[in-house]
């Protein structure tokens, strides 16, 4: 089994990425460009509510790619459930993806119309939320080669490599033998405390 506090940044290596394909017709920059047009065309009651609604459908389209793309779940879980794996994985930075979610919670459950500016705040967190995450849609990775070093909790393998079956919701990990040419794989799903952990590494070291 991995010991995972023997894995550290400097024994990432070369990476191997796939794309994020996008779900809908519309994608989340159109949603948000439509939020943006809305202030453009005025600062009514309308206006506001309509640029809250489309910049709320950017996020979602957004945070639903990303969690389906990368294993987390699937477009119909719930926000909150989705929220916490983005935030776990480290995809932005987790002040960003908190100031996100109590914009978002004090527009949907207050029932009045945004100020003007709680609605150009919120567009422009979500806006940052989209160009952060646009890289892991294009370069969302499939394989790391590890550099050697990282061994296992027996002392007699070494990870040479890590497969993410997103699919699946599974992480590979692929061990040899110090000894031989013996090998073998361990297998860590979402239920693993280091799920979250080595996916956020993978994305802190993929430059």
């Amino acid at each position: 089994m991995l010991v995972l506090e023997n894995l550290t940044d400097e024994h990432f290596g070369s990476y191997s990425w796939m794309w994020v394909a996008e779900k809908y017709d519309k994608s989340a920059s159109d949603f948000l460009q439509y939020a943006i047009e809305d202030l453009e065309d005025g600062c009514t009651s309308r206006n506001l509510i309509n640029a809250i609604s489309n910049t709320k459908k950017a996020l979602h389209i957004r945070m639903n790619e990303l969690s389906e793309g990368f294993g987390i779940g699937k477009s119909n879980a719930c926000f909150p459930e989705v929220f916490v794996c983005l935030k776990n994985c480290g995809f932005v930075a987790p002040k960003v993806l908190d100031r996100i979610n109590k914009l978002r919670n004090k527009v949907e459950h207050q029932y009045i119309t945004p100020a003007l500016e709680d609605v150009e705040i919120y567009i422009d967190v979500v806006q940052l939320f989209i160009a952060s995450t646009r890289k892991w849609m294009e370069n969302c990775v499939v394989n790391i080669k590890i550099e050697k070093g990282v061994l296992d909790d027996s002392g007699e393998f070494y990870l040479s490599e890590i497969e993410f079956e997103w699919t699946k919701g599974e992480i590979e990990l692929h061990f040899r033998s110090l000894k031989g040419n013996d090998r073998k794989v361990e297998i860590i799903n979402k239920s693993d405390t280091r799920y979250f952990k080595i996916i956020s590494m993978a994305l802190q070291n993929d430059h």
